[in-house]
């Protein structure tokens, strides 16, 4: 907090636009503040911190490149006015966050992993990793409940965490845990969407978790290096994903995979040898343009409701009728509507953004709420979300039939479910109430049938003054 304190004031004399730096500084401080708190594992803060870089990436680059905010602009539109709303709609849902997943029942660093061996551990996540592909696999032929066996597929998420986060707090078999992780970066890396970016998550979340003093070296050194290597792959893969993709498709334009793993995997080996300063830079400002989200809000902003009126709640009303009426039940329920037609109605973007099919450009869910409600609506609106997602995070992080360190494995899919700021509304209320429904599912059906008996008798003893106690 200090640290961001500091760094604010610097910014602040440094930029031509600060009081959209300041706002930036206050709003990281309250996030740190909310959910990085003494005697929790901060599972949510890193979801919430990609939300925050969204809104702030252009902001704080007014210190370092001493031009004003609206000289950034993608489109000829006053950016200041979204950047700020956007910083107090992602400071209203971690408020509603916090205020919902209230305290940890119990102490959670140590009591975490309490009565569990090394071994028992790799067994369960192996098991939990390797299903959770299985269900990948399975998704592509399940029709209608497609979207539900993706979302149970985030038990290798679960799974990935326990794993990441019990070899660093146990110190034992950092060694599965780099196999592992590198397994999942290459599988990750070698699909359309570059699933990578979850699997990096994961990991940063768990080595930020496991650090119990962070002013140490060994922990600052582990985040550091994880955020190294994440920003790394993210301009790699911001370089080269363009003619990946479409050597996967094999020109067709379509969201597929039509290429056998060796073959991708090769192509992405040949790329990385070739892989230099320019590519880098090239990657590097591709990467910058497509983290920061504001462009879409400001433009909304300024068209709403000057030139169109203000929803008043159709669009989430329609996300939420979407989600209560599942395909599965209702077969003849139309498509998801188009977020790239969305975003040229409401933006008047039409010649800037593509109508292709398998292209979708979204204003992002804090715009589409400003589209219904306003400026103050859409901030309540982002505050009764978070309280109502805070709660169903406590849900699953205090069901006390099931071990701590298997509820925050599972906190860690419903985290990643907000990770993102510019998701259309529709897909981020039916994201979250599907993997918050699968996560229920997996907590309360199926992690008890994975979790053999020898859970049991391990956590049934403790040690007490040199003995051990039944």
């Amino acid at each position: 907090m200090i640290g961001l304190g500091a760094l604010t004031l610097v910014g602040m004399l440094a930029s031509p636009s600060p009081l959209v730096v300041l706002a930036s500084g206050i709003v990281s401080i309250f996030i740190v503040i909310s959910v990085w708190r003494p005697g929790e594992l901060p599972i949510l803060l890193l979801p919430v911190c990609v939300q925050f870089n969204a809104v702030a990436l252009k902001p704080i680059s007014t210190a370092f490149t001493n031009s004003p905010l609206d000289d950034l602009a993608d489109f000829d539109a006053n950016l200041e006015p979204a950047a700020l709303l956007g910083l107090a709609g992602v400071a209203a849902l971690v408020f509603g966050l916090r205020m919902g997943a209230g305290n940890a029942r119990v102490p959670t660093f140590d009591a975490a992993i309490e009565g569990w061996t090394f071994r028992r551990i790799l067994a369960l996540t192996f098991v939990a990793i390797l299903f959770g592909h299985a269900l990948d696999f399975i998704a592509g032929n399940a029709g209608g409940a497609r979207q539900i066996v993706l979302a149970l597929s985030g038990i290798k998420w679960a799974g990935l965490f326990v794993l990441a986060y019990s070899a660093l707090a146990m110190r034992q078999g950092l060694c599965w845990l780099v196999l592992v992780a590198g397994i999942e970066l290459l599988l990750g890396m070698s699909g359309f969407f570059g699933e990578f970016r979850l699997v990096l998550f994961v990991l940063l979340t768990a080595a930020i978790a496991a650090a119990r003093r962070p002013y140490q070296s060994g922990p600052i050194v582990a985040i550091v290096l994880g955020a190294v290597l994440t920003l790394g792959l993210a301009v790699f893969w911001s370089a080269v994903k363009i003619p990946y993709r479409d050597f996967l498709n094999q020109g067709t334009g379509a969201q597929v995979v039509l290429q056998p793993l060796d073959e991708r995997l090769g192509f992405l080996a040949d790329e990385a040898i070739n892989f230099d300063g320019r590519k880098f830079a090239i990657g590097y400002e591709l990467l910058l343009a497509r983290l920061s989200y504001i462009d879409f809000l400001a433009v909304t902003m300024e068209r709403v409701p000057e030139v169109l009126p203000h929803e008043g709640g159709a669009l989430l009303g329609g996300a939420v009728w979407h989600v209560l009426t599942p395909r599965i039940l209702f077969p003849d329920k139309p498509d998801v509507p188009s977020d790239t037609l969305i975003t040229a109605h409401y933006t008047g973007l039409a010649n800037a953004v593509s109508a292709d099919a398998n292209t979708s450009i979204s204003i992002g869910y804090l715009g589409e709420l400003y589209i219904d409600f306003g400026v103050g609506g859409a901030l309540l609106a982002c505050f009764l979300m978070g309280l109502a997602c805070g709660r169903c995070y406590r849900m699953i992080r205090d069901h006390p039939r099931t071990p701590m360190l298997i509820n925050y494995g599972l906190c860690t899919t419903v985290a990643l479910s907000l990770s993102s700021f510019e998701i259309a509304l529709i897909r981020l209320v039916g994201t979250f109430l599907m993997v918050m429904a699968t996560t229920l599912l997996l907590q309360r059906l199926i992690w008890p049938v994975l979790l053999s008996s020898g859970y049991s008798r391990a956590s049934s003893r403790r040690s007490v003054g040199g003995r051990t106690e039944t």
